[in-house]
């Protein structure tokens, strides 16, 4: 899948907002145009809050990651168990999504 350039606004110091099942086991994964999982990031509560709307699921939970380690603890639970790639503050609207690779980010981390 063809990534989209990351938004200037996204700044993993900051943490990250993502969904949980409501019986806090995993996180809400989503699929590509092709059918790929892919993890649903949020940069804030409000957006991840309107999504977890959007797609039904209001007994799914907004978790907040603190930080870049947040961030990172996040992404290499998620890369570990096969998600490669997450979606930036993703609607039902959007046709191009903001992809972010997971797996290339933890590589490059110093």
């Amino acid at each position: 899948m063809a990534s989209t350039p990351k938004p200037q606004g996204f700044d993993v110091s900051k943490g990250v907002y993502t969904l949980l099942t409501p019986d806090e086991q995993s996180y809400m994964i989503a699929q590509d145009k092709e059918g790929v999982p892919v993890a649903l990031y949020f940069t804030s509560e409000d957006k991840a809050d309107k999504y977890r709307h959007d797609a039904g699921k209001p007994e799914f939970k907004v978790l907040f990651l603190e930080g870049k380690e947040g961030v990172e603890e996040l992404t290499e639970e998620l890369v570990e168990n096969g998600i490669k790639e997450a979606f930036l503050d993703h609607t039902r609207r959007t046709r191009q999504p903001v992809v972010l690779d997971l797996e290339g980010w933890l590589k490059k981390k110093p």
